[in-house]
């Protein structure tokens, strides 16, 4: 058992270590863009639009702190998503090997994310988080100052 964790934590280390630049320029890119625009969706700041991701960081927080409805009401991707994580740190970090089903099941999460994103478009746009518009962004700027 003592071994088995001394694998999983060395294979997490492996991958900070591997993947260390990486994980720095996203946490740097999340607080500066948090704190200059206050939102980190690139989407949003280009064009004031939220993109299909939009609102799973939040519901994931919110399936882990057990509010299901919520998780559910902000969007329900971040269940498939949810699951594929669990898959990937199974897979990845206790069994030590590759799923060889990752990337189908990632394809069909993304496909559901984007399914879920534009229902919500049709049916919530401009009215219901996160499926609003922000002027708080590069493009609106653009074009008001161009006038």
């Amino acid at each position: 058992m003592i071994n088995a964790l001394k694998d999983i934590f060395k294979r997490i280390w492996s991958d900070i270590k591997n993947y260390k630049a990486a994980i720095a320029l996203c946490v740097i890119y999340y607080v500066v863009t948090l704190n200059l625009f206050k939102a980190s969706c690139p989407c949003i700041l280009l064009i004031g639009l939220p993109c299909p991701g939009c609102g799973i960081t939040r519901s994931l927080v919110a399936i882990l702190s057990f509010r299901f409805k919520y998780a559910f009401d902000t969007n329900p991707a971040s269940y498939a998503w949810f699951f594929l994580i669990l898959w990937f740190i199974y897979f990845r970090y206790i069994k030590g090997k590759r799923s060889r089903f990752f990337y189908y099941l990632l394809t069909i999460t993304a496909l559901i994310t984007i399914g879920v994103y534009i229902y919500g478009m049709v049916k919530y746009f401009p009215n219901r988080i996160p499926y609003v518009y922000t002027t708080h962004n590069l493009f609106h700027y653009a074009v008001t100052r161009s006038h």
